[in-house]
C-alpha cells in the first residue's frame, strides 16, 4: 500500500476526543508539543509574532549504510563502486515529489546517511489525520526492500522528536536522538522504532489514521512492526516483502538476493583478521542477518512455497555461524 493510493475523506474535520486522548500523558517533550498544539485545535501556522525559528514536533527518519568505510577502502581510486550505492540510497528514499507536498516531508543526505523529517502538526495531517506512522513505517519497509534487492543493508531509527527545519538549517534534540538510536542500540542491520514513538502512536491520535485505534493502527501493520529478541521495536522487512509482493515470484526472488548478500557477507568477513574487533562486531551484525533470514524461511509452508514460486525452499536456508 502506497500513501499516494489513500483517498482523503470528503468532509475532513478534526475528531472531537483529539484533544483529550492527547492529553493524557506529559511524559515527553515532544508529545508535549503535540498536545499544547491540539489544544488549539488547528494548525500552527507562522505568524510574525511568533520567534523567527521555532522548534516542531517531527517523525525523524535516520538511515545508514552499513560497510561504507569498507566500501570506500576496497574501491580504493575508482569512486562508481561508491556512487552507484549512494544513488541507490538516495534514489530509494528521497520521497516523491506529491508526498513531499503533502506530508511535507524534508530529506537530507550527506555521503552515506539519510535524514527524513515529517512534521506531525501539518494542516494536512491534522484535517485529514492521514496516518503519517503507518505511511512512514511502510515507505521505510520499501525501502530496506529495494536496497537488500542491490545487496546494500542499512542500519537506522524511527522516532519523534523536536526538530527546527527552517530557512535551509536542520537541528534539534529529534536528529540527537535519532542519531544515538542508529549508533548505539541498532546494532544490527535493522531500522528500529523508539519506544517513545511507540507510546506516542498509543496516546496521540494525530499520529494514526482516522478513526483508528491504536490496536486497529498496529493490526495493519503486524507483519512489519515487531519486537526483536533484545525487547526493541524494527521492521522487519522480510514479513512486509511477503505482505506486499506483486507476485510470489518477486517475493522469492528477494529472499534469493538476501541469501546471496549474507554469503556475500560471509566471504568478506573472512578475509578479514580474526578476533579483532571490527571483526567480531561483522560477525554478530551477520549473526543476527542469519537468524532473521532462517526465521522467516521457517514462517513458510514448504509446499506451499513451492508450488506458488516454483522454487524450492530448502536450498534458500543459510548456514549459520557457530
Amino acid at each position: 500500500m502506497n500513501r499516494r493510493d489513500k483517498d482523503l475523506p470528503l468532509n475532513p474535520a478534526l475528531p472531537k476526543n483529539s484533544v483529550k486522548a492527547a492529553t493524557d500523558n506529559k511524559s515527553s517533550v515532544a508529545r508535549q508539543l503535540v498536545h499544547n498544539a491540539l489544544n488549539k485545535a488547528k494548525p500552527l501556522k507562522a505568524k510574525r509574532s511568533l520567534p523567527a525559528f521555532k522548534y516542531q514536533p517531527y517523525l525523524i527518519s535516520y538511515l545508514d549504510v552499513l560497510g561504507m568505510k569498507a566500501l570506500v577502502e576496497s574501491a580504493g581510486e575508482n569512486a562508481d563502486g561508491v556512487a552507484e550505492v549512494l544513488t541507490r540510497l538516495c534514489s530509494y528514499s528521497n520521497p516523491e515529489p506529491e508526498d513531499k507536498k503533502l506530508w511535507k516531508t524534508g530529506f537530507v543526505n550527506f555521503s552515506d546517511l539519510v535524514l527524513r523529517s515529517i512534521p506531525i502538526l501539518t494542516e494536512a495531517n491534522l484535517k485529514y489525520r492521514l496516518g503519517c506512522f503507518f505511511h512512514e513505517a511502510m515507505d521505510l519497509g520499501f525501502i530496506q526492500v529495494n536496497l537488500i534487492n542491490r545487496g546494500i543493508l542499512v542500519r537506522g531509527a524511527l522516532t519523534i522528536g523536536l526538530l527546527c527545519r527552517q530557512k535551509g538549517l536542520l537541528f534539534g534534540q529529534g536528529l540527537i536522538d535519532a542519531h544515538n538510536l542508529e549508533e548505539k542500540q541498532a546494532v544490527y542491520p535493522r531500522i528500529i522504532i523508539s519506544e517513545d514513538l511507540m507510546t506516542s502512536v498509543e496516546e496521540l491520535p494525530v499520529l494514526r489514521g482516522e478513526g483508528n485505534s491504536f490496536k486497529e493502527e498496529m493490526a495493519c501493520l503486524r507483519k512489519l512492526v515487531k519486537r526483536d529478541s533484545d525487547g526493541l521495536w524494527f521492521l522487519d522487512y522480510l514479513a512486509h516483502a511477503r505482505d506486499e509482493a506483486d507476485d510470489p515470484y518477486e517475493y522469492a526472488s528477494l529472499l534469493s538476493a538476501h541469501r546471496e548478500l549474507i554469503e556475500n557477507q560471509r566471504a568478506e568477513i573472512a578475509t578479514l583478521p580474526p578476533g579483532e574487533k571490527l571483526t567480531e562486531s561483522r560477525i554478530e551484525k551477520l549473526r543476527w542477518l542469519i537468524k532473521l533470514h532462517n526465521t522467516h524461511l521457517g514462517e513458510n509452508d514448504a509446499e506451499i512455497f513451492q508450488r506458488e514460486t516454483e522454487t524450492p525452499l530448502a536450498p534458500l536456508y543459510v548456514q549459520g555461524i557457530p
